[in-house]
């Protein structure tokens, strides 16, 4: 066999600081507790939000009018999470206490990380259950919308990409567990 002559690979050249840093880190390993306080203060922090596509029999999508949003008032129902809540738990609880409607949330449809603005917005498949509209402080319209309707413009890009989606998917039949958008 004939011997071909190749480069070596590359081998990354690291400094002083970054090996300084994982010898300190390895040593950190010993207490995990340490290891997460300091990922805690040195990394950004971002607000994380849960919302819902909700759909009903019809195959129609619930928005809700937010009085507080000057921009795209018309939106999915949703929340941020508190502490120790999953984003379905926020979710139920969003949508009962600015509405009084009854969900169940199906699944995780889409992701959406805004660095600017330091947000996660998680955005989940729902289905209507039941219950009795209440307008609230913080909600004070709702409308269903079907395949048929304008999508509002009053809503953020995102979500009016989502419900032109999930309405084109949901009629035809077609409606995935995950969506890319």
């Amino acid at each position: 066999m004939a011997k071909t002559d190749s480069p070596p690979a590359p081998v990354a050249k690291v400094g002083l600081f970054p090996r300084l840093l994982f010898a300190t880190w390895r040593v950190l390993s010993r207490s995990t507790r340490l290891q997460y306080f300091l990922l805690h203060r040195l990394n950004p922090r971002f607000v994380v939000g849960a919302c819902a596509v909700i759909l009903d029999d019809e195959n129609r999508l619930l928005l809700f009018h937010h009085p507080y949003r000057r921009i795209h008032p018309w939106g999915f129902p949703g929340g941020w999470l508190r502490k120790g809540d999953s984003p379905e738990m926020t979710l139920v609880r969003e949508v009962a206490e600015e509405s009084a409607l009854a969900v169940e949330v199906v699944g995780p449809l889409t992701v959406d990380v805004r660095g600017d603005h330091a947000t996660v917005e998680m955005i989940y498949l729902a289905k209507f259950v039941g219950g009795r509209f209440l307008p609230s402080a913080e909600v004070t319209e709702m409308r269903w919308l079907s395949a048929d309707d304008e999508i509002p413009d009053a809503m953020t890009p995102l979500q009016r990409r989502v419900a032109a989606r999930v309405l084109e998917l949901a009629t035809s039949g077609r409606l995935p567990s995950r969506l890319n958008v």
